[in-house]
């Protein structure tokens, strides 16, 4: 008698999709303590995944596979580590079956936690992406204003860009870093890149404040 041998899906993929059908949106629900606006953190991620994670035998392992860190100054001469960690994260379930994910984390930090928080941010969208979790956000195009320069008469040499170019140029993980460099602008060109770059963030009332007063402030003092 011939035997045949039969395919089996692995338990990972039926326990994420159980996962999937329980999880629910994930409000800001925290409040900054220093500057009064709202943001959803990884704490908030873990709150709404755990007790999920428990009853359906799911569990995760992480592992940096590259790191780079390097210092920046800032416009009032402090000093900022500046870290981007490759992070692999595997959810496994208990017949040993696991779904990978790799993603980069970016973050900022005056101290010594910017790797942690490089981590936490590579996590925090893993999950997002893995369970496709609601957010609840709507874009604000509040801020899309464009500055049209005049045509050139001939082919210049592009500018060098300044520290502040590059730091409003990249997208940050968390509202303290947009903070941070917010307060360096010193052009409105340079404000709307921070915004667009970082919209999800800005989105929050009490941020677009901010930004709305900085906008103030350089028009004033041009």
């Amino acid at each position: 008698m011939k035997t045949i041998k039969t395919m089996t899906t692995p338990n990972i993929y039926q326990a994420v999709n159980a996962i999937m059908q329980e999880i629910e949106a994930i409000a800001k629900s925290k409040t900054n303590s220093m500057q009064g606006y709202k943001f959803r953190g990884i704490d908030d991620m873990y709150n709404a995944l755990q007790p999920l994670f428990k009853k359906h035998s799911v569990f995760i392992t992480s592992n940096v596979l590259e790191s780079k860190r390097e210092e920046r100054q800032t416009a009032k001469g402090g000093v900022l580590i500046y870290t981007i960690a490759k992070c692999q994260f595997k959810f496994f379930t208990t017949d040993g079956s696991f779904i990978e994910s790799v993603l980069e984390g970016e973050a900022m930090d005056s101290g010594d936690k910017s790797t942690n928080k490089a981590m936490s941010t590579a996590l925090k969208y893993a999950l997002m992406q893995m369970f496709l979790i609601p957010t609840e956000e709507k874009l604000d195009t509040e801020y899309d204003t464009h500055e049209v320069a005049p045509k050139p008469k001939a082919v210049q040499k592009p500018a060098e860009l300044s520290e502040i170019d590059i730091l409003t140029r990249k997208a940050y993980t968390n509202a303290d870093d947009v903070l941070m460099v917010l307060d360096t602008c010193e052009t409105i060109g340079q404000l709307n890149s921070l915004y667009h770059m970082n919209s999800k963030i800005v989105e929050d009332n009490n941020i677009k404040s901010h930004f709305t007063n900085k906008k103030d402030a350089i028009r004033k003092a041009n």
